[in-house]
């Protein structure tokens, strides 16, 4: 049974301008909802709204006789990912595929690489560049996961997420793939591709 309701589904059978529905899932009870919209630069874009926090969300999930967002969501959400290490590289992965597909990206493959992907025609530039640059963050945190055995806290982590992390700000995307960078201090550690350097030089 579809234990969750996506706001595609509702997007694509109702009128644009609806401020509410009641939505029918498997298990055969109805459920009112109620949508927000957010201004974009080629429209505008709808969310739920959750009943318990009120925050705008693009999934709801069932929780006995209510819709809840993953926030309000009690005990743990990502059991996709209970075995896996925090912090890890197959952790930083899985990230890296919900941003992409918060942000409407097709992620072509892990590892990540930022030239590998164009903005589509669209696309705000300002929002696409910031939602590159963070996998590209991302990516350069599973390298050293891969490499070092790194393992950055989750609070690190989620300071990208959230682009809260000055590295984001001061960093090109070029440089963000060409070195590994702390994203606790802010240092820059290693290159790369130091075979690769040298053999340039």
């Amino acid at each position: 049974m579809k234990k969750f309701v996506d706001i595609q589904d509702c997007v694509s059978r109702g009128p644009r301008e609806m401020t509410a529905a009641t939505i029918r899932l498997d298990n055969g009870r109805e459920y009112e909802v109620q949508f927000a919209g957010q201004r974009t630069g080629y429209g505008e874009k709808k969310f739920f709204i959750c009943p318990r926090c009120g925050s705008r969300r693009t999934k709801l999930y069932l929780y006995g006789d209510r819709l809840l967002c993953r926030s309000c969501y009690p005990g743990a959400f990502y059991r996709t990912i209970k075995n896996v290490t925090p912090g890890g590289d197959l952790y930083i992965a899985h990230l890296m595929r919900s941003l992409a597909r918060k942000e409407q990206i097709e992620l072509q493959r892990v590892p990540f690489c930022y030239l590998e992907y164009r903005k589509p025609k669209y696309r705000h530039f300002k929002k696409w560049h910031t939602a590159i640059v963070k996998l590209q963050a991302l990516e350069n945190m599973r390298g050293q996961a891969i490499f070092f055995n790194k393992r950055y806290p989750l609070d690190v982590i989620r300071g990208v997420l959230k682009g809260e992390n000055a590295l984001l700000y001061v960093c090109t995307l070029q440089e963000l793939d060409q070195y590994f960078f702390n994203w606790e201090d802010g240092s820059r550690l290693y290159n790369r591709f130091p075979d690769y350097f040298l053999k340039r030089q």
